[in-house]
């Protein structure tokens, strides 16, 4: 048995219980995981895509609601203002790095929390003398929440060996870009392009084969990607 659980001082933001609790950042609770101290417990709530917080007296299991985060702006200061709104948060949360909050852990040493969402893990920042969280970032392999979605996280790094797929991104000034990959005359392709902070830069020769025009393709004989030496390329 948890123990009782009581709602205290809290503040704007901070909690906001309502009929059937959507947007109070504890609607579809679907994990729990305590710290390991055992002074604090944070539950994921996937209908908000939330992560609520609450302190926990170890002697008596009692919790006390504090705050939660939110990715979902119907839950943030333009909502119901029941929780913190993460700077990516979108309407529903979807591809805000917190859709659909679903499982929680607590590193070892305290100082992080990992959530895990729909189609990304967020991280948080944890003060291990409070329990407070601070929304640091979140890694997908989903490209609409990278640079050329809602860009809320960072993407798994692209892998350019023979037969992997890289997607080419670039900003044209005037008008689309359009690839035809799977012109022999073509030669090679030179493609630049960023896994979290890092850029990578790496040149196609041999074989290109197109996958969808424009967007993904498919290269044989593709080196390894590596990081960029000089400043990118201008898009025409």
């Amino acid at each position: 048995m948890i123990g009782p659980v009581v709602a205290r001082g809290l503040a704007s933001g901070s909690g906001r219980a309502s009929f059937d609790g959507q947007k109070s950042g504890l609607d579809a609770l679907l994990a729990l995981a305590p710290s390991p101290d055992g002074k604090s417990l944070y539950a994921a709530s996937a209908g908000d895509a939330a992560v609520a917080r609450f302190d926990r007296d170890p002697a008596t299991g009692a919790l006390t609601y504090r705050d939660c985060i939110s990715g979902a702006t119907e839950t943030g200061p333009t909502g119901t203002n029941a929780c913190a709104q993460i700077p990516s948060a979108t309407a529903g949360g979807n591809t805000s790095g917190l859709d659909v909050a679903r499982a929680l852990a607590v590193s070892s040493d305290g100082t992080s929390l990992y959530a895990v969402a729909n189609g990304s893990i967020a991280r948080f920042d944890r003060d291990p003398a409070t329990g407070a969280l601070a929304y640091r970032d979140c890694v997908s392999g989903v490209t609409d929440f990278g640079p050329t979605g809602t860009d809320a996280c960072a993407l798994l790094p692209i892998n350019g060996s023979d037969g992997k797929r890289l997607q080419v991104v670039c900003q044209a000034k005037v008008k689309p870009i359009d690839y035809s990959l799977d012109e022999p005359a073509q030669g090679s392709v030179a493609v630049r392009f960023r896994s979290g902070d890092t850029e990578y830069c790496v040149v196609f020769g041999g074989t290109v084969a197109k996958d969808r025009q424009g967007k993904v393709f498919k290269a044989t004989g593709a080196p390894a990607p590596g990081t960029c030496s000089g400043p990118p390329v201008a898009c025409p």
